[in-house]
């Protein structure tokens, strides 16, 4: 289930604000830990466990912070749907919260064989309380894993044991989209399973397109790179001096570009921002400034990480500013048209993307995926914008991939700039990001991305050349848990064979 607000997006192992997280080197265990997140927690359980809704009814009145009821107002619905569907819950792990990051447990039903991912975390003002509570369904983690393969393998063995691997989650109707993987200029594997439209019989394909989600926000780092570099802004300029008409000039005056692009501003998610409304269709990125002038911000701009997209939306007004064009004007002008990304945004606001697939979600009110998913075709009319959004197919985006990892977008120099890891995002410093995109170092070896929305990912492993991309229509499962294994499977093939590589090589 993806809950509208707090865990509007998806990652791997956790549900957090529209990116792909995996928190390596944690401990994990079955047990929940003995702090305030942790006892909460237990009476969670011990609530579901009862299945009275009375007791669901208090423990969400007196848990959940003034936000979390605001942004969950059917949150005893769905835990009372939990223990309708589960019979109670038995922990399976638990790993501990990390920064910014809420804890996650996974959770085995006590009636049938569902496995469900928890995601919670406390409120920034309200610390005592939950800031919200996100349940998923999730594999059992007893399937043999790509990634648990021990035998060094032939370029030829790998290619065939993903595919392997896709064709093992297609047949269990876990995935419906496209994979394609590559080697520089090079695709290895493209392939595409299930239907972009279950009610007309249309199959996916590699010409289908697939909502992009924040995905896109690495079409507004390399943008604002642009600009930079031809020396119409500076990384260093304030809010304040890009748009001196910016209605909250107290907060302009203390974000700069740099913060907006590392998540440090302070900002908040948009979708849960003061002037948000759902109904309501953007046409350039300056009208979303009304969404999110009057928020307050949730730290000291500089002080510490949290993903925000009104953050990049804000950039995105800023685009529009400098570059006296639309936002969407921009990308297709400096990105999409050079690098021939012809099935990329092809839509105006409001009009529907053609030959874009329909999304596929589960209710909120189905929390471990028993029930039948529902078309989600609004999406279908979305387009860019500074924080995402908009539809593209795997083809396209791995000419964006490409043209960004090896500088042909914006040089070697200010490619490395972005690129480079600059804000860890956890305690553990083993996930930074640089401007719009992810690094992680995952078995020796560089990887730099973005994930959308659990609908897309894009994964380059740096030095080594390779390109994964991963699109799915049909969510939960999110396209991160088809790409991260396969990205685990690849990284490590490569430490067996001596050719992980850290330091910067010639493509």
């Amino acid at each position: 289930m993806f809950l509208k607000l707090l865990f509007k997006f998806t990652f791997t192992t956790f549900l957090f604000f529209g990116i792909t997280f995996v928190v390596s080197g944690q401990s994990r265990s079955a047990e929940l830990p003995d702090t305030t997140l942790g006892r909460i927690m237990r009476e969670w359980f011990q609530t579901i466990e009862a299945g009275k809704e009375d007791e669901i009814k208090r423990f969400v009145e007196t848990r959940f912070s003034a936000n979390a009821l605001r942004n969950q107002p059917d949150a005893a619905q769905m835990f009372r749907k939990v223990y309708e569907q589960s019979g109670g819950l038995e922990i399976v792990q638990v790993t501990p919260p990390a920064g910014e990051f809420p804890m996650a447990i996974l959770a085995k039903s006590k009636r049938g064989e569902h496995y469900i991912r928890i995601t919670v975390g406390t409120d920034n003002f309200e610390k005592e309380k939950l800031a919200g509570l996100g349940v998923d369904r999730t594999e059992n983690p007893a399937i043999p894993k790509l990634s648990e393969i021990n035998q060094s393998l032939s370029d030829a063995e790998m290619i065939a044991a993903v595919k392997k691997e896709i064709e093992r989650r297609a047949a269990a109707k876990d995935f419906s989209g496209v994979v394609l993987l590559a080697k520089d200029d090079r695709i290895l594997l493209q392939t595409a399973h299930g239907l972009a439209d279950v009610e007309n019989k249309i199959p996916n394909s590699m010409e289908t397109k697939f909502h992009l989600a924040s995905t896109g926000k690495m079409f507004t780092a390399v943008a604002v790179a642009q600009l930079v570099k031809a020396g119409k802004m500076s990384y260093e300029d304030t809010v304040a001096k890009l748009l001196p008409d910016f209605p909250n000039q107290e907060m302009a005056r203390k974000i700069t570009v740099h913060q907006l692009l590392t998540h440090t501003a302070g900002m908040g998610t948009f979708f849960g921002s003061p002037g948000y409304d759902e109904n309501r269709t953007f046409r350039r990125s300056t009208e979303e400034i009304s969404v999110y002038e009057n928020e307050k911000l949730y730290f000291k701009p500089g002080a510490r990480w949290r993903y925000s997209n009104a953050g990049y939306s804000l950039l995105g007004a800023i685009i529009e500013r400098v570059s006296e064009k639309t936002y969407l004007e921009y990308v297709r002008e400096n990105i999409f048209k050079p690098l021939k990304m012809r099935d990329t945004d092809t839509n105006q606001p409001d009009e529907i993307a053609k030959g874009a697939a329909i999304l596929y979600t589960q209710s909120p009110a189905d929390p471990l995926g028993i029930e039948a998913f529902t078309p989600n075709r609004k999406i279908l009319k979305s387009h860019a914008t500074g924080f995402g959004d908009g539809s593209a197919t795997a083809l396209d985006l791995f000419k964006f991939a490409r043209a960004y990892r090896t500088g042909k977008l914006l040089g070697r120099a200010t490619t490395e700039q972005i690129a480079t890891g600059k804000i860890s995002d956890s305690d553990k410093g083993d996930s930074r990001w640089g401007y719009g995109i992810r690094e992680r170092i995952i078995n020796d070896t560089i990887v730099r991305g973005h994930s959308g929305g659990g609908r897309t990912d894009v994964q380059m492993l740096w030095e080594n050349g390779y390109t994964v991309i991963v699109q799915t229509n049909r969510v939960p499962l999110p396209a991160t848990a088809l790409s991260n294994e396969i990205i685990a499977f690849l990284t490590k093939q490569l430490k067996m064979r001596g050719e992980s590589k850290m330091k910067n090589q010639k493509n």
